[in-house]
């Protein structure tokens, strides 16, 4: 599956995409320019997609389907393919610059096949981060990589720097572990509500992309994982005046972002 921006988006000719296969804008000289230069997109993948299907079938029994589709990568992982799509390998490029790691990564990893990874390009950068990579993944992230991986099953496995830009690797399990089932209530609360800070901050400060509907999708993913008593418990406590209300500024504002499918 090949996701491209729709044209409600600003789509210019210097995107990822239409630069890494020299796209040329000459083409946007007359008629509907954003039509023309998705027309053009597709003739210049299409070849290379027949070419790479060729050579998989000489060594091995290997199918592929390319299926070209227009419009907002997250919401069509969420909500437009069947619930019984999955992937053996979902790649981005570094959409997660413009609307946060956590969000591709909430709405992504479900779609994985058991034991498949998920990559991400991450900022574009002139050279390798000072601090560990680990560490550099985490502060983009905005949430413990700890945390995510106790509450939703996504485990970072590792990052590296080419080509001026970091890729980091991710793999998805949907099975609770033992440690994780047993983890007290007070301790699931904190880590949540850790997460709705990263989401729910002021706008300015706030990292590009996050909100309340991030904290849906990752509520989303804690019902699989969790016992249901569990759950009830936990929602019970984060929507008292304990929880939410207490830990994160403003919630009640941000439920005005709050995203009715």
């Amino acid at each position: 599956m090949l996701t491209v921006p729709t044209m409600e988006d600003d789509v210019y000719p210097t995107l990822n995409i239409f630069c890494a296969f020299q796209i040329d804008d000459c083409i946007l000289q007359s008629g509907d320019q954003l039509l023309i230069l998705y027309d053009h997109l597709l003739l210049t993948l299409l070849p290379k997609f027949v070419s790479l299907r060729a050579s998989l079938h000489e060594s091995s029994s290997v199918q592929m389907q390319v299926v070209p589709i227009l419009g907002d990568v997250i919401d069509t992982l969420l909500y437009r393919l069947p619930s019984s799509v999955r992937f053996d390998a979902i790649d981005y490029s570094n959409l997660a610059d413009y609307v946060s790691i956590l969000n591709i990564l909430l709405s992504a990893a479900p779609r994985l096949m058991d034991n498949s990874l998920l990559t991400l390009q991450l900022m574009r950068l002139r050279e390798s981060p000072s601090k560990p990579m680990n560490e550099f993944v985490e502060e983009r992230l905005g949430v413990s990589l700890n945390v995510i991986t106790s509450l939703t099953g996504i485990t970072y496995i590792d990052a590296c720097y080419k080509d001026f830009a970091i890729y980091s690797i991710w793999k998805f399990d949907i099975k609770c572990k033992t440690e994780d089932i047993e983890k007290k209530l007070v301790t699931l609360m904190i880590d949540v509500i850790s997460v709705a800070n990263a989401c729910c901050t002021g706008y300015t400060t706030r990292i590009k992309g996050l909100s309340i509907n991030t904290l849906v999708r990752l509520f989303q993913i804690m019902i699989v994982r969790f016992l249901e008593k569990t759950i009830l418990e936990l929602f019970r406590i984060l929507f008292a005046s304990e929880g939410f209300e207490r830990h994160v500024k403003n919630f009640e504002m941000h439920l005005v972002e709050l995203k009715i499918l």
